[in-house]
């Protein structure tokens, strides 16, 4: 019976939290996050354009000052312009190149195909030595209605001069007559009203050799 009564004794750890310590942890969390969300609302709301809404004491030129990435610290400008590639082939014209689906899209196998990425890469060579080589971009009028993005381009480049490149990529899918087109997105809130109008574009036309 005394072994018995021995064995049966377990000494309580002292290093356990009291239920007070526990209280006081929890306190100390809460106090941590909502601080960060307090400051990244008002980050926040200094980088967006003026609204209805205004914070308590908030002063967007002091918030600026502190921190004047703002969220783009975090991501690219929604507003950015994108850059396409278009590839003049005889007797069909003007067509896309490269792979112009989200990275996300089943066409890449939900982001399991990497060859979006070079596609950029590639067009990023020759676009940069271009530039070096002082091409200008070409504002291109807007078509009508009906007209595709392919009609405004295919207007846009006619007769302009080209700027001789090379595109040092192995394997390259750039070669030959190649037109760059920059434009901005369209603007999402568009899509509730069922607008499809078309947006500014500028042309860079390119004679790229391999």
């Amino acid at each position: 019976m005394e072994s018995d009564s021995r064995n049966s004794w377990m000494p309580v750890s002292e290093s356990a939290p009291s239920r007070a310590q526990l209280q006081v942890r929890g306190v100390l969390v809460l106090l941590v996050v909502g601080v960060f969300s307090v400051t990244g609302l008002y980050v926040v709301d200094a980088a967006v354009p003026g609204s209805a809404m205004s914070l308590p004491g908030q002063q967007r030129k002091h918030v600026q000052t502190v921190l004047p990435e703002g969220w783009a610290f975090f991501t690219r400008d929604a507003r950015e312009k994108d850059l396409y590639a278009w590839k003049y082939r005889d007797g069909s014209g003007w067509g896309q190149a490269g792979n112009r689906h989200h990275q996300a899209s089943p066409v890449n196998l939900f982001g399991v195909r990497r060859s979006r990425n070079s596609d950029g890469i590639e067009m990023g060579l020759i676009y940069t030595e271009a530039l070096q080589r002082k091409a200008r971009w070409v504002d291109c009028a807007l078509g009508g209605a009906t007209d595709s993005e392919k009609d405004v381009l295919t207007d846009c480049a006619s007769g302009r001069s080209a700027v001789e490149v090379r595109n040092p990529t192995p394997g390259p899918e750039l070669c030959g007559t190649v037109a760059i087109i920059r434009r901005a997105p369209q603007p999402w809130v568009w899509a509730a009203h069922g607008v499809d109008e078309q947006m500014p574009m500028q042309l860079l036309r390119l004679e790229v050799g391999c």
